[in-house]
Parts: C-alpha cells; sequence; structure tokens
C-alpha cells in the first residue's frame, strides 16, 4: 500500500464498520413481527439507528468520492468516474440528505423531491421485504439507470461499492 492509498482504506474501514452495524440492526428488524403493535417502538427506534447508519455510511461515500476527483489522483488517474459508477450515483444522497440537508438549504433541487428524501430519513420509511431502502427522486432521469430515482440497499449496495473502491485502490497502487 502506497501512502496516496492509506486515506482510501481508512474510508473504506470506515464503510464496513457502518455495514456492519446495519446488517446487525437489519437483523433486529427481520426478528421484529410488524403486525404486532407491542412492537412498533422498536420498530421506529431500530430504523432510527439504521437512519443514522446509512447517513454516516453515505458521508463515508462522499469522502471517497473527493478522495478520488482530488487533483492528488487526477494526476495519476485523471478519468476517475469510470472506476466507480455506483459511488457517482450514491453521492446524491450525501449531497442532499447527509452534508446538508436540501430541505434546509435549497441549492436548485425540487422541493417536493428533497421533501420526500427529508420525510425518508425522519419519520417515514420505506421497507421491501423488511429491508429497509432509500430513495433519491431527480429532477430528471439518472445518467446510468435512467430512471427518475436513484434507489439504496445497502445489503446490495454495499459489496458493489466495497468492490469499486477496492479495485481503484488496486489502481493506484500499481501506477
Amino acid at each position: 500500500m502506497n501512502e496516496i492509498t492509506h486515506g482510501a482504506t481508512a474510508i473504506l474501514n470506515g464503510l464496513k464498520y457502518h455495514a456492519e452495524k446495519y446488517s446487525t440492526l437489519q437483523d433486529t428488524l427481520d426478528r421484529i413481527d410488524h403486525m404486532d403493535q407491542d412492537q412498533s417502538s422498536i420498530i421506529r427506534t431500530t430504523i432510527n439507528d439504521m437512519n443514522n447508519e446509512a447517513i454516516a455510511y453515505f458521508n463515508r461515500v462522499g469522502q471517497f468520492y473527493y478522495f478520488a476527483r482530488s487533483q492528488k489522483i487526477a494526476d495519476i488517474i485523471n478519468d476517475y468516474e469510470q472506476y466507480i459508477p455506483r459511488i457517482l450515483q450514491l453521492k446524491i444522497f450525501r449531497m442532499k440528505q447527509s452534508a446538508h440537508r436540501a430541505t434546509d438549504n435549497p441549492r436548485g433541487e425540487n422541493p417536493n423531491n428533497m421533501a420526500q428524501l427529508d420525510r425518508l430519513f425522519t419519520y417515514q420509511y420505506m421497507t421491501l421485504n423488511k429491508k429497509l431502502w432509500f430513495q433519491v427522486l431527480l429532477d430528471d432521469v439518472d445518467q446510468i439507470t435512467r430512471r427518475p430515482c436513484v434507489n439504496f440497499f445497502l445489503q446490495e449496495d454495499h459489496p458493489i461499492v466495497v468492490s469499486e473502491i477496492e479495485n481503484f485502490i488496486r489502481l493506484l497502487n500499481n501506477k
């Protein structure tokens, strides 16, 4: 490992930490009977904790994004975007919810889309087969998926993010 990749490795370790914490919470959520009204407080607390882990995860995704596009990396890899396509998609969660809340500090976003995103991280949630998922509605279609939204399931996306970062680090170490 060279000096440049130490920071990226720390970011990767942080992502793994938050994914593990999130998975532990997901295991708790999986064991709860969602039809039992007595469990609603536990469900809400677990989901709130999962939201906090997701926000921390998105912040780490943003850290890696800025690392990959930094000038010191551009001097080595000038076309970083091709190596981190999923990270490029997921950074919208960091930019619109975890780095700043677009509902509090709009920067040209569609207010309805950002209000929907804010609800998912505060008092509403969406699950599919008891799996928490996040979605950002876009003003236009996503350039990669051609859909008007970006979805995030940590259990599915984490291996992709890890792979992109590990491959990027390997590429840097080989240059």
